[in-house]
């Protein structure tokens, strides 16, 4: 049997319908589990106590079934706009929504004026329950950008006139709702550790500071700032990370919202490792932004590389070395930061994936060692930092073929750092990491371990040989060990 508040809600929808322009309607489900669900809302707001927490009990049993979600997200979405639907019913089902996927209910697009003028005067009732489901019936008819424009200018009149201050504040809250809007993300040590919502064309003040921050235009390339707390006048990117002015160790994020329904895929967005995974598509757009221009990290940009996510920088950088040229530091161009190691550009971002890359670098990075890519080290930069680099990373994240590209460079006798006569070789430390893959020892060979401060840094142990048949003997053990694993397979 159809309980009464489902017949209610069969009426309110009759009347205000929530299907998308065009006449379609929103998909059914089972009556019986309409009328179980509504049953339960209905005893949600029963007078005795008990009877609601029992109901309580029981949905909070339907969300944390799988195959519930979708249909309990769909009628609780319905009994929210319902302006009937008491404050203690309401609190419940919005603390229960967080923990479904969002309702797939969509507003009718163009709605009348007569409609939005009755919600709009519906935010001014004695019943906070109507106000409440006005403004969250306002909010959610804003989600078409086709009604955006209605809704504005029916509140913009209604500010101009005299009106108790709570009334206005609701009107201006959802006036502020319905204007273009931004998200100002500051980053640090890979993590978001504040946003700041600012309103285009509005400045916004933060005690003590006495500039507010401003921005009068923005679109999905380029933002424009009046004032700014950290951020100078001028243009700044949209969608991608920039340096922080002040500090090598952070980044700003700029997110264009000029619709409310941005804003609010905005604020929808999964929470659970959602710094890690929007750390890594915000590293893509930036990495992929500098390849689209083809041109060479700037000084600034560059220790911002340490703040992204390494993946993505390592996927990043063997396409780099491939596409723009090396450019060598001036004795006095130290970008900020200490440049001794690095030498070149091209050295920086190989510093960098010597520290953390990963074998996304590889083989384009391989691919531009054996293309010449590289400007040779200095006196100044004497590390052959391309070569520690694709040896941290055959250390730190070995890809399949990393075994036969070891072994290849075994009999190689280059010096890692230049003009150190008995400093580590590219050779030795290959055959060393190769043997400790396999679990074989380096003293059973007699490799001389260097102490080098960087490459342990790097987590990576320096060697060199200490004769010249040093290497034959590593050849002999690998050609042997390669016959047994054939003859496993």
């Amino acid at each position: 049997m159809i309980d009464r508040l489902h017949i209610l809600c069969l009426i309110v929808f009759l009347v205000w319908p929530l299907g998308r322009a065009g006449g379609d309607e929103i998909p059914e489900v089972e009556k019986t589990d309409i009328s179980e669900i509504g049953r339960l809302l209905k005893k949600l707001d029963d007078d005795d106590f008990d009877q609601r927490q029992e109901a309580l009990a029981e949905l909070e049993k339907l969300v944390a079934c799988d195959d519930m979600k979708a249909q309990l997200a769909t009628e609780f979405g319905r009994a929210l706009l319902l302006p009937e639907t008491s404050f203690e019913v309401r609190f419940h089902l919005q603390r229960l929504c967080r923990k479904l996927p969002k309702a797939q209910i969509e507003p009718q697009k163009n709605v009348s004026v007569e409609e939005l003028g009755r919600l709009i005067d519906q935010l001014d009732d004695d019943s906070c329950a109507v106000r409440m489901g006005a403004d969250y019936r306002l909010r959610w008819l804003l989600h078409v950008d086709e009604n955006v424009e209605s809704v504005r200018s029916i509140i913009e009149e209604k500010l101009e006139a005299e009106l108790e201050l709570s009334t206005r504040n609701r009107l201006q809250s959802i006036s502020d709702f319905a204007r273009p809007a931004m998200v100002a993300e500051y980053w640090q040590g890979r993590h978001c550790h504040n946003r700041q919502h600012l309103l285009i064309g509005v400045p916004s003040y933060t005690p003590p500071h006495k500039n507010p921050s401003h921005f009068d235009r923005i679109d999905d390339k380029t933002a424009h700032c009046v004032t700014g707390v950290t951020l100078s006048e001028g243009d700044y990117p949209v969608g991608v990370a920039f340096p922080h002015p002040k500090t090598q160790d952070a980044f700003f994020h700029l997110i264009n919202l000029p619709t409310p329904r941005r804003k609010m895929d905005y604020e929808n967005r999964p929470k659970q490792g959602a710094d890690a995974k929007h750390l890594a598509e915000l590293s893509r757009r930036t990495l992929d932004r500098i390849l689209q221009q083809r041109r060479a990290l700037k000084d600034n940009e560059l220790p911002m590389l340490a703040q992204l996510s390494q993946a993505e920088v390592s996927r990043f950088a063997g396409e780099y070395f491939l596409q723009v040229e090396d450019e060598q530091f001036s004795d006095s161009d130290t970008g900020g930061y200490s440049s001794f190691r690095r030498g070149s550009r091209h050295g920086a971002v190989c510093e960098r994936l010597a520290m953390e890359g990963t074998k996304e670098a590889m083989p384009r990075l391989i691919e531009a060692i054996d293309t010449g890519r590289f400007l040779p080290p200095t006196s100044r930069a004497p590390y052959h930092m391309q070569w520690i680099a694709a040896l941290a990373i055959a250390n730190r994240s070995p890809w399949p073929e990393v075994d036969d590209w070891l072994a290849s460079l075994i009999e190689r006798t280059d010096n890692l750092i230049e003009g150190r006569g008995q400093g580590p070789s590219l050779g030795a430390t290959a055959a060393a990491i190769l043997l400790k893959r396999h679990k074989e020892s380096h003293r059973k060979y007699n490799l001389r371990r260097v102490g080098e401060t960087f490459m342990q840094r790097c987590r990576l142990e320096a060697y060199a040989y200490p004769s010249e048949i040093a290497p034959e003997k590593v050849l002999m053990w690998w050609e042997q060990k390669k016959g047994e694993k054939v003859e496993e397979k």
